[in-house]
């Protein structure tokens, strides 16, 4: 029994040691070893998905009366400008932007010619 006891304490202590031997080895590698604050990155820069559409939207129309006498109507001009739309990768839309390329649609209105 007392040899047991013996064996226990051995043991015992020599736990104890080695935790306060780590704990000191924690404290001192804190101290001693300089830690940088900012790690730089190797990552390269990620380009964000976008979806790129072109589209014609309707700005308006205008009514071009006919000078003829004979005649009876008109001319009717539709304008439409193309418009560059982008999408996140949600479908969100997160800008719209004019191209600068504009189409006119012009269409008779009125009686045909005899």
């Amino acid at each position: 029994m007392k040899q047991r006891k013996d064996t226990l304490k051995q043991i015992s202590l020599g736990t104890a040691v080695a935790i306060n031997l780590m704990l000191l080895s924690l404290i001192l590698g804190y101290h001693l070893v300089p830690v940088q604050e900012a790690v730089p990155s190797i990552a390269k820069t990620a380009k964000p998905d976008l979806r790129t559409e072109y589209g014609m939207e309707w700005t308006g129309s205008e009514k071009i009366p006919e000078n003829s006498t004979d005649e009876k109507g008109s001319w009717t001009v539709d304008h439409y400008r193309e418009y560059e739309y982008r999408y996140d990768k949600n479908g969100r839309l997160l800008e719209k932007l004019p191209t600068g390329k504009e189409e006119h649609l012009r269409y008779w209105n009125g009686n045909t010619r005899n």
